[in-house]
């Protein structure tokens, strides 16, 4: 191997690294506010990949009409607690069903008559964005609300019962094949022996822009704050009055555009299928443990190892390099296991 292939093997290590990057801190952030291992986080990397191809090629995104069914659902799962608490009014069920049906059903419409092929490309992302970001929360009214108090291995059982239900849906609304977007970006430059192209100027500058937005979010806006209290004392959160339902919702919302965001961005270098969210979000996952579950930096900062690390291991063994990046959780289990720090469920 010659510098001139370490450095493309580095760059695109890094390029990789960056989306790994953001969905660790997308899994910390749920786990933090929630204390679910958001197992499910890859799913939404897909659905907004393989939604923007179908959009490209001139097809309706079928996510819309799963918006619809969850919202549904949502709906009347609204309507029956309120009902078993006796706060259930007009204005209540208005909003609800504004919520939870007219606005999806809009969407479905819009996805079904658009001739989304005229549509400029910028405005194909933002409709995949308001398809596929409200199916966290939903999911999270459904799934995980009701069992909000319970312990971290029974959300871990459930994540792990919706990852499935959702590859399944994904091969259903998808099928089997894997498919590639269309590029973004034609423009390169060269830096001596290295190709710098623009969707890895894209995909770094998205990422950077990103973690700046969540800091500016989380320090200097009132649901941020709240977010924030919510991660640090669940108890004392909802003593001062913060919603943890709230909370939750709104931190599963986050996660799902920050993974839909990924997967626009790797659409166009990576052949993806209904099942590749499974890979991609463990990655992400591997990052997640690597930073404890709590640290956003050390969380970041092994993202970009991790992608380092898959970039030069398919160069000597394409074969093993999944094997070789999960292998990576192992000494840091081990190292964390043995510095005696074990922090518990009372948040």
């Amino acid at each position: 191997m010659d510098w001139s292939i370490a450095a493309l093997l580095a760059q695109d290590g890094v390029v990789t690294g960056a989306i790994y990057a953001l969905l660790g801190l997308a899994l910390i952030l749920v786990y933090s506010v929630t204390r679910v291992p958001f197992i499910p986080m890859g799913g939404f990397v897909t659905y907004s990949a393989l939604s923007l191809n179908m959009m490209q090629n001139g097809k309706a995104p079928s996510v819309a009409a799963l918006l619809l069914v969850l919202g549904v659902g949502c709906f009347i799962l609204q309507l029956l607690q309120a009902k078993r608490q006796r706060t259930l009014t007009l204005q209540r069920i208005l909003g609800w069903a504004t919520a939870c049906l007219v606005a999806p059903l809009l969407l479905c419409v819009a996805a079904v008559y658009v001739p989304w092929t005229k549509v400029p490309g910028l405005l194909q992302m933002a409709f995949v964005l308001l398809i596929t970001v409200p199916l966290a929360p939903m999911i999270y009214r459904l799934a995980f609300q009701p069992i909000q108090d319970a312990g971290v291995l029974v959300m871990f059982m459930v994540a792990v019962s919706i990852d499935a239900v959702i590859v399944g849906m994904a091969l259903l609304l998808f099928g089997p094949d894997g498919v590639r977007n269309e590029a973004y970006s034609d423009f390169s430059m060269q830096l001596g022996n290295l190709v710098v192209t623009g969707h890895s100027l894209w995909t770094i500058g998205v990422t950077i822009l990103l973690v700046v937005l969540l800091y500016g979010f989380f320090y200097f806006s009132l649901e941020g704050k709240k977010l924030r209290a919510t991660a640090v004392n669940r108890v004392g959160a909802q003593l001062v009055g913060i919603s943890t339902s709230r909370a939750g919702m709104l931190a599963f919302g986050l996660a799902a555009a920050i993974g839909a965001i990924c997967g626009i961005l790797i659409g166009p270098t990576t052949t993806l299928n209904s099942s590749s969210g499974v890979l991609i979000g463990l990655k992400g996952f591997v990052a997640a443990v690597i930073g404890g579950f709590a640290s956003y930096p050390i969380a970041a900062i092994g993202a970009i190892a991790v992608g380092v690390l898959e970039s030069f291991s398919s160069f000597w063994a394409s074969a093993w390099k999944d094997a070789i990046v999960f292998t990576l959780i192992v000494p840091v289990l081990l190292v964390r296991s043995l510095s005696g720090h074990h922090p518990t469920d009372d948040h």
